[in-house]
């Protein structure tokens, strides 16, 4: 059936046009859902990233410099409510505690593997 011949059908038929609207509804919606997965997981692996140069300025008997959460989102990439979701994520998982200005890795292992694939596991 060509795809004139479809559209014909299904303007004709209001059955077949619900069901097709309902079948692209649900398919924009995964793609929706997809999208905003992926674009968290790029997020959380580009903070992870930039947490680790952070946190190697001690490791390397250097002050640590003190960043804003507008700075640290600015220099990975992401806004700042992506940042701040992906903190809490990184607090939740017990790999890095925050306080006032600070960031503490608690998990050096955890935060590489998260900035390298994006999940926590």
């Amino acid at each position: 059936m060509s795809g004139e011949a479809f559209m014909d059908l299904a303007e004709r038929t209001p059955a077949i046009a619900r069901a097709l609207f309902r079948i692209l509804a649900d398919r924009l919606h995964d793609a929706d859902r997809h999208r905003t997965q992926l674009h968290g997981s790029v997020a959380l692996g580009a903070v992870a990233d930039k947490l680790l140069e952070i946190h190697s300025y001690a490791d390397a008997g250097r002050d640590r410099p003190v960043f804003t959460q507008e700075e640290i989102a600015c220099w990975a990439g992401v806004s700042v409510p992506a940042l701040a979701r992906s903190l809490r994520t990184l607090r939740e998982s017990g790999v890095i505690r925050s306080a006032r200005q600070r960031i503490v890795v608690l998990d050096e292992m955890a935060l590489r593997e998260i900035a390298q694939n994006g999940r926590v596991h």
